[in-house]
């Protein structure tokens, strides 16, 4: 399975899946699936999104998570239509809390 290093902003820019802006310095991927659409899902923990980025490495959506630790996600039955993603508000003090959020398209 290829490794996704970069992906292109709407702009055309290239924007490191880490997205080290001021904002998500330590953001990381996490947990990423390869959709049936030929999509990349990547789960960014520290940043509290989700990147969609196509085989072109070029970012196609991005899906904001109320938590800031997004650490992985899943398909739903009806593939990329809906989404499950794991996230916690706290990921240094126990017990860790979090949700599991599910996104429709």
């Amino acid at each position: 399975m290829p490794t996704v290093h970069s992906v292109r902003a709407p702009c055309g820019r290239a924007l490191p899946t880490s997205c080290r802006s001021p904002a998500t310095r330590t953001a990381k991927t996490d947990g990423f699936k390869l959709g049936p659409d030929g999509n990349y899902y990547i789960a960014q923990n520290g940043s509290g999104r989700v990147l969609v980025v196509n085989a072109h490495k070029q970012l196609v959506r991005s899906i904001d998570v109320p938590t800031p630790y997004v650490t992985n996600l899943n398909l739903g039955p009806d593939g990329t239509d809906t989404l499950y993603i794991t996230g916690a508000f706290d990921q240094r003090k126990p017990p860790y809390p979090g949700a599991v959020y599910r996104w429709r398209k």
